[in-house]
């Protein structure tokens, strides 16, 4: 969806000056659209995180239901909507990590949104 924009020169007898085509993607600055695009198509040189990469990663950012309800003072049996926005679950190893932490380096956001892909996936 979008829309035409015509210019007109006030008092010129021509008419359009321009025209130009406005859409919604470039008016909606809070999307990124490359959320659409796999991590390969996202990061087509970055190769896939190991198996170590990810354990560490999960080492240094993952966090217990008690430790992040503790930091961000909310209660331990607070609604898990309330962490979804910042934070995934990784089930098996009953942890949440940060989505998008200002600390990651980029092999570590690369990482992160590696595995929310991954994550979403088996849903």
């Amino acid at each position: 969806m979008g829309m035409v924009v015509d210019v007109y020169a006030n008092g010129n007898d021509d008419g359009v000056v321009a025209t130009m085509s406005v859409w919604d993607e470039d008016m909606n600055n809070e999307r990124d659209f490359t959320d659409d695009l796999s991590e390969e198509e996202q990061h087509p040189d970055e190769p896939e995180p190991t198996d170590e990469e990810i354990e560490q990663f999960k080492k240094d950012w993952g966090q217990t239901q008690e430790e992040i309800t503790a930091n961000l003072e909310l209660d331990i049996n607070c609604d898990d909507e309330e962490l979804m926005y910042d934070y995934f679950w990784i089930d098996n190893d009953q942890i949440w990590c940060n989505k998008h932490a200002s600390g990651f380096t980029p092999r570590e956001a690369f990482i992160a949104d590696y595995l929310i892909e991954v994550l979403s996936r088996l849903d």
